[in-house]
């Protein structure tokens, strides 16, 4: 008999941008970091009379605000992150039920993990997860039992998004 794992849990906008910087982050572009460094840039320019390096470092800085307009976008326009998540894993597959529907995924349809302080995301492709909140597990032991789960399943994911 196969043991699986129960979670239930909803997701704020707070939560998925706290995700999505993860995400970012380890694709090597946090935000902070692109800001400041579209801002020096942008100054340097200024000061040498660079138009080139002043809208380099605009363009810079103007990517990143609107990354983060439009990823919030997209949480309010996703159905599912407006009501309760339940989702079941089990060693045969991962179960999703939310508002939109449910989906049965073998975990073969997800291709790396990457654990964070506050989530375990799931990744589809290099570019779409799932985002598993630590605050879901009920105690240390839960979370220790779905992350033994994951990595039987999947492999970590490699800096800059190097998908298996």
């Amino acid at each position: 008999m196969t043991q699986s794992i129960s979670l239930n849990y909803k997701i704020t906008e707070i939560e998925f941008m706290q995700a999505s910087r993860a995400h970012w982050k380890k694709q090597g572009s946090g935000s902070e970091y692109d800001i400041v460094i579209g801002a020096g840039i942008m100054v340097v320019g200024i000061m040498w009379n660079m138009m080139i390096l002043t809208f380099l470092g605009a363009l810079l800085v103007l990517f990143i605000v609107a990354r983060s307009l439009i990823w919030r976008k997209l949480f309010r326009d996703m159905r599912k992150y407006h009501d309760d998540i339940s989702v079941t894993f089990s060693d045969e597959k991962v179960r999703t039920e939310s508002c939109v529907g449910t989906s049965d995924l073998r975990w073969d349809a997800f291709k790396a993990y990457f654990d964070t302080k506050d989530f375990i995301l799931l990744y589809i492709n290099k570019h779409a997860f799932s985002i598993i909140p630590k605050k879901a597990f009920s105690n240390p032991d839960q979370l220790e039992f779905f992350m033994n789960m994951v990595r039987r399943h999947l492999d970590p994911i490699k800096f800059g998004l190097i998908i298996p």
